[in-house]
């Protein structure tokens, strides 16, 4: 149990007939199952050493790392709560409140700290503009193909209301006119659609183009970049993407360009997209989706106030990725997609859900990007079983 609990790459092994978990969580659910006494006594109490050893140097990533792996063990719920506390000293005000909730077994304090670390995660909200905007202009620029989306609205400051579409972020006062934006800052412009059928590539994911999400003063924003016309790599307008997070905060004096997040390098991948992010706490999570000699998706995490990339967890992969069938039952048309689509993630507990769109769901723990089990679907009319 020691060298299994020593081990830092994550192994996943079988559960059930579409479940995996991590080989050390499976050996920790042997031990309080099967109800030997003398057994758990011997690993609560190596696992109690090992956390009053990361306690004595305030190691809060080990305290975190054992309240996550030995969840199922009396000494788990003594580390979430030590991680609880340590977080809060650090102000990690999220992360201390997950830790707390998981530790709530009645134990005095738990409630305090909870309440405490969610009246400082509380965001300030954008308060009304103070004067008209600036730069004015009409919308006489080509409508989205309906394969991008419909623009995505969003309230602003005050009377304002923020405009999404394959143009840029602008910003509408409504007390002024209709047709008076600004553009808050870089246009997202994706260029001209090439005129003719759409070729949909193998294996390339089809991402959400148009979504954000907001947090107080923050939008954040994942821009899926196509590659440049001159790149030799490039084999479609929507093949190859250069994807980053872009955040703008909604000041007082205008809005402002906050932060721009990455995702880590790899120069064996041609084309990184992200999909539609979620706002938990102060991280930022979504889901990525890389392109090179295999298709992975993975889930990355970026801290909301700087946009710093805190883990990026992979999930699935595989070397090809047919397309699978439409309910439409035309296999062989290429005007209609079928690829897989990313989908909004879900958090709950500190949890973070990710249906990836390649026959997997993950669950991934939130704080330290540990995955916890994952489950295999069927994707419809699949037609390319056990390829990942």
């Amino acid at each position: 149990m020691r060298r299994l609990r020593e081990r830092r790459e994550v192994e996943l092994v079988p559960l059930g007939p579409r479940t995996h978990v991590p080989l050390f969580e499976k050996a920790l659910r042997w031990v309080v199952e099967r109800g030997n006494e003398e057994v758990r006594a011997r690993v609560e109490e190596e696992l109690g050493r090992a956390l009053d050893e990361a306690l004595a140097f305030r190691d809060l990533r080990a305290v975190e790392d054992l309240a996550v792996r030995a969840a199922a063990l009396d000494a788990g719920r003594r580390a979430a709560w030590a991680a609880a506390r340590l977080a809060f000293e650090q102000g990690r005000w999220w992360e201390a409140d997950v830790f707390a909730a998981r530790a709530d077994d009645g134990r005095p304090g738990v409630a305090a700290l909870r309440a405490a670390a969610a009246e400082r995660l509380t965001r300030e909200e954008p308060r009304p503009h103070p004067g008209p905007w600036s730069l004015r202009f009409t919308f006489q620029r080509p409508l989205d193909d309906e394969r991008v989306g419909l623009p995505v609205f969003s309230t602003g400051r005050g009377d304002e209301v923020l405009i999404q579409d394959s143009w840029g972020l602008h910003g509408v006062d409504l007390k002024a006119s209709l047709l008076t934006l600004e553009s808050t800052f870089e246009s997202f412009l994706l260029g001209p659609r090439v005129l003719g059928p759409l070729h949909y590539m193998r294996g390339v994911p089809a991402p959400e183009h148009l979504t954000h999400a907001r947090a107080g003063r923050l939008v954040i924003v994942p821009y899926n970049v196509p590659a440049d016309a001159r790149d030799p790599r490039r084999r479609s307008p929507w093949a190859v993407r250069d994807g980053r997070l872009v955040a703008v905060s909604l000041d007082d004096d205008g809005p402002r360009l906050a932060w721009i997040g990455r995702p880590a390098t790899d120069p064996a991948t041609e084309s990184v997209a992200l999909g539609p992010p979620l706002v938990v706490g102060d991280r930022v999570f979504v889901q990525l989706d890389r392109v090179g000699l295999t298709t992975e998706v993975s889930l990355a995490a970026f801290d909301l106030a700087t946009g710093e990339r805190l883990f990026e967890t992979p999930l699935v992969r595989g070397t090809e990725v047919p397309r699978f069938a439409s309910r439409q039952a035309q296999v062989d048309e290429d005007e209609i997609d079928k690829r897989a689509k990313g989908v909004g993630l879900a958090e709950r507990d500190g949890v973070v859900h990710v249906c990836t769109g390649y026959g997997v769901v993950a669950a991934v723990d939130g704080v330290t990007g540990r995955p916890l089990h994952t489950f295999r679907y069927d994707r419809l009319f699949s037609q390319d079983r056990g390829t990942f």
